[in-house]
């Protein structure tokens, strides 16, 4: 639990801030930037409450909980897309280049 919760929870905040410091947003971009930051962490927090759940004994349970984990980062995924595709399209070509190389 403690290995997923810090993995989530320190992958959000260091992607939100190599995005700001290679994108440089604007004021109305930093505003839909911090949507996708509150989404990313808000989401973390989600999938964390998923890798706290205890592995059950039974083999139904155990498929059943995969499925709810698999549900949890589905919606997770959704909802950081959301944020971040609103984010993208507000920024110029030249820091849609920028956002394109981090990470790499």
């Amino acid at each position: 639990y403690q290995a997923c919760a810090a993995q989530n929870i320190g992958s959000a905040e260091r992607l939100v801030k190599e995005i700001k410091i290679k994108v440089r947003p604007d004021k109305r971009q930093a505003a839909s930037l911090e949507n996708l930051h509150k989404a990313s962490s808000d989401m973390a927090k989600l999938l964390i409450a998923s890798c706290a759940q205890p592995i059950a004994a039974h083999p139904l349970a155990r498929l059943d909980s995969a499925s709810d984990q698999i549900t949890a980062m589905n919606y997770a995924a959704s909802n950081v897309q959301i944020a971040l595709d609103d984010f993208y399209s507000r920024l110029s070509q030249t820091q849609k280049t920028r956002f394109e190389a981090t990470g790499r």
